[in-house]
């Protein structure tokens, strides 16, 4: 049986209105995370959260493990969950986020196994 890794990875496409995106186009930006196990992308959002006008993004990893606080045992960070908000740009530096260290906003799950 294959190891199962579930990191996950979206990735973005931007597409012109009235066509859309062309099956040869690469994607625009690539989010994804370097931890096992996160599921990251399982769920995703948009919308205007903090009212300029631009469509931000949400990205859902109810697997991971992350630990947002450095105080926090490991054992009580398994499997909380974490959403991830990408902020609407023109452009962007790079184009690869590593979700965990280039979100605009990081929330965890309340506690371990909570899938969040």
């Amino acid at each position: 049986m294959p190891h199962l890794r579930l990191w996950g990875r979206v990735y973005v496409y931007r597409g012109a209105r009235g066509v859309g995106v062309r099956g040869d186009d690469a994607p625009w930006l690539t989010l994804s995370t370097h931890t096992d196990l996160t599921a990251l992308g399982a769920s995703l959002a948009t919308g205007d959260l903090d009212g300029d006008g631009d469509t931000d993004l949400l990205v859902g990893a109810p697997s991971s493990s992350a630990c947002f606080d450095a105080a926090r045992p490991a054992t009580e960070c398994i499997q909380r969950g974490a959403l991830y908000v990408v902020k609407a740009r023109a452009s962007w530096p790079k184009t690869e986020l590593d979700v965990e260290k280039d979100a605009d906003l990081a929330i965890e799950g309340p506690s371990a196994y909570d899938f969040f």
